[in-house]
């Protein structure tokens, strides 16, 4: 919806601000992203790197994901291990 497309382009356009002035860029998963992370968290802890490979490759797609620090490293993790 509209609120939804001015708040992503809001958070871009902050994100560029702050990273050309020095600041940090901090990542907001959405709760959906969040499940995912914690789903893939799982298939990692049970030794399904395969799986968790499968839920990051898709989280990957999202801008805001690729910004994860937590995704970020746990996408390291896994592909280090396939």
């Amino acid at each position: 919806d509209r609120r939804a497309s001015i708040f992503r382009q809001a958070t871009a356009l902050k994100d560029r601000i702050q990273s050309r002035i020095g600041g940090t860029v901090v990542a907001v998963l959405t709760a959906d992203d969040e499940a995912n992370f914690q789903r893939a968290q799982n298939f990692v802890n049970k030794g399904n790197y395969d799986a968790a490979n499968d839920i990051l490759d898709a989280l990957w797609k999202k801008p805001a994901a690729r910004n994860s620090k937590k995704i970020i490293d746990l996408r390291t993790f896994v592909k280090n291990r396939l």
